[in-house]
């Protein structure tokens, strides 16, 4: 197969996946009262990597101020601690809106001893209308597309690999489908 060869089908790929995404979006599309926009919307949203890829991580951040629901503080929080950036590659703040966090070509710094090979998500709160109906529907919209782009994938909680409550009360293995190996089924 020629290079231009590759180069074609590698974009019809592409256009494959990203209407994947879109149709992944419109299935689970709830609409924000105050903007009239879609609450799970990926497009903005680089789910390509060239790491190897295995498992998802879900987090809390542990704070239910609601001046930390956005991704800038985390990586306030993580750079004083000495972190090169927000140590999460995603953040889903209370409204469901979906924030970048680390590159995903980088691993992250989110579970100790349990990065490599790893996707880190982070959900903003701890108790308080924790968490929002709006960060279960896009945790779970953003999990299936990473389902559909790397094959093999589980998702766990942060508690699985870490003596640590977190992600607290989200119930991660019900919201995602999950079989008692991590799998969407």
């Amino acid at each position: 197969m020629s290079l231009n060869s590759l180069k074609e089908l590698r974009s019809s790929i592409q256009a494959a996946l990203d209407e994947v995404d879109h149709l992944i979006a419109a299935h689970l599309q709830a609409t924000d009262d105050k903007r009239d926009r879609p609450l799970v919307d990926l497009s903005h949203l680089d789910l390509e990597t060239e790491r190897a890829v295995s498992r998802v991580f879900v987090h809390y951040s542990y704070s239910d101020n609601p001046s930390h629901d956005n991704v800038e503080t985390i990586r306030r929080w993580h750079l004083a601690r000495g972190f090169s950036d927000v140590g999460y590659h995603f953040f889903v703040r209370k409204n469901g809106r979906i924030e970048k966090g680390r590159d995903l070509d980088k691993t992250p710094a989110a579970q100790k001893g349990n990065n490599t090979g790893t996707i880190a998500i982070c959900l903003h709160g701890k108790e308080e209308n924790y968490p929002s109906p709006e960060q279960e529907k896009s945790l779970r919209a953003l999990c299936m597309a990473l389902n559909f782009r790397y094959d093999g994938l589980t998702f766990h909680g942060h508690k699985e690999v870490a003596d640590t409550s977190c992600p607290g009360s989200l119930d991660y293995k019900g919201i995602l489908g999950l079989n008692d190996l991590g799998v969407m089924v």
